[in-house]
């Protein structure tokens, strides 16, 4: 997010809305947020999870299967649930 001079950017306030309300398997639960000594210490609190994309794909061993299709569904579904409820929010 770019550096604002008056608090925190509507872009930023808009996604962590949008984590907050977000009820769906395939995206990580945003807990809360909490701000340290100034609006500079922003941190998302977040479900634990096993593991991120990035080391999944990287343990993952591709055993005949199409490993793309497996990984690429999931995430489209995330990305149309998200934009389908920022549309909703604003």
């Amino acid at each position: 997010m770019i550096r604002e001079k008056d608090g925190i950017p509507v872009s930023g306030l808009r996604e962590i809305s949008i984590l907050l309300t977000c009820d769906h398997e395939n995206v990580v639960k945003l807990r809360e947020v909490a701000v340290g000594r100034s609006l500079e210490s922003i941190f998302l609190v977040m479900s634990y999870c096993e593991q991120d994309l990035a080391s999944l794909l990287d343990n993952m061993q591709v055993s005949g299967h199409c490993l793309e299709a497996e990984i690429t569904f999931p995430l489209r579904t995330q990305v149309r649930f998200c934009r389908l409820r920022s549309r909703s929010l604003r």
